[in-house]
């Protein structure tokens, strides 16, 4: 009888860098910004300087901040379509008070708080009736659009100059809606990373039915989150109106479609439960950094909206490959 041949044990394969790097989401766009960034720097010396940098934050804050709460929709398993529509009616609804007299401060207010109320909607009508969140909001967006477009008649409501200090303000140098757009992702950050909600987002998200066995209640989740949404909307539709000093029904257009797409190429997939609050800054940062590099090399508009559209697709593909290497 042949004596029993030892064990050898083997090392389980570790990931190469090049691995390590496309399963990293987060990793992936940090490397790409800086790459991007040396590249520009080096055509246009202009590019790296304190005041194009602060210009490349300041133009991403308000699409950063709408991105933030279209993280927390997604990471959720749904989608929210709405908020380009939402951003056109509280901004034109608060812009229409303040020039029909009503105080500036409950005017702003009430703009924000149509925000809230439309994500509360959104929350409900999607929870109570199963209906899908990217059809539902889809109709959502026409009704809010019609709205603006009833309310004003399709005029653009101006506000004087009377309220330029949120949007157009400074603080020690550095334009207010940046502190704005950074206190919103620190609050993320630490709402996703260490709060109970955070979790439960993640795990409806995840398996809504396995959460709904393990005791979350789904509904009330998806609902706190559409409002949580809608207070981040109206947060962005607040700067940006005291930015332009101005508000169409069409304010706003298109946000949805950017910030969707910030919100994957950060890291977060469609079909939800993952994703982290640095990955979502950085792919807003990504798009705004590509917007700003065409700028100074000359490049046309319309060659533009072609570059930021491949860069997605990239982002996408290689967000996909990322999966494939972690199996």
């Amino acid at each position: 009888m042949s004596e029993p041949q030892p064990r050898v044990m083997v090392a389980p394969k570790r990931a190469g860098g090049l691995r390590k790097i496309f399963s990293n989401q987060t990793l992936f766009l940090a490397i790409l910004i800086v790459i991007l960034s040396g590249i520009t720097t080096a055509l246009n010396p202009a590019f790296l300087t304190v005041g194009n940098i602060l210009n490349v934050l300041n133009q991403i804050s308000v699409p950063a901040i709408v991105s933030a709460g279209a993280a927390l929709v997604m990471i959720s398993g749904n989608f929210d379509i709405s908020v380009g529509a939402m951003i056109g009616l509280s901004t034109t609804t608060a812009a229409l008070l303040v020039v029909e007299g009503h105080p500036l401060q409950s005017s702003i207010l009430i703009g924000f708080l149509i925000c809230v109320a439309c994500g509360l909607a959104n929350g409900i009508i999607i929870s109570k009736t199963r209906t899908p969140s990217f059809i539902m909001t889809l109709a959502m967006l026409s009704i809010y659009h019609g709205i603006s477009l009833i309310t004003t008649g399709g005029i653009t409501k101006s506000l004087a100059g009377t309220f330029a200090g949120l949007g157009r303000g400074a603080t020690l140098g550095v334009p207010n809606p940046i502190l704005v757009c950074f206190a919103v992702y620190v609050v993320l950050y630490l709402f996703l990373r260490y709060t109970k909600l955070g979790r439960r987002i993640f795990a409806v998200g995840g398996n809504e039915e396995a959460a709904y066995l393990s005791g979350v209640n789904t509904d009330r989740a998806k609902i706190m989150v559409y409002i949580m949404n809608g207070a981040l909307v109206g947060l962005g539709a607040v700067v940006l109106l005291s930015r332009l000093g101005a508000a169409l029904p069409s304010t706003g257009s298109g946000m949805e479609l950017r910030a969707i797409a910030a919100v994957v190429i950060g890291g977060v997939p469609l079909t939800g439960g993952k994703g982290s609050a640095i990955g979502v800054f950085l792919g807003v940062v990504l798009m705004g950094l590509i917007s700003n590099m065409l700028n100074l090399l000359n490049i046309s508009a319309y060659y533009q909206e072609v570059v930021i559209g491949l860069i997605i697709a990239i982002a996408v593909i290689v967000s996909n490959l990322g999966k494939l290497l972690r199996k």
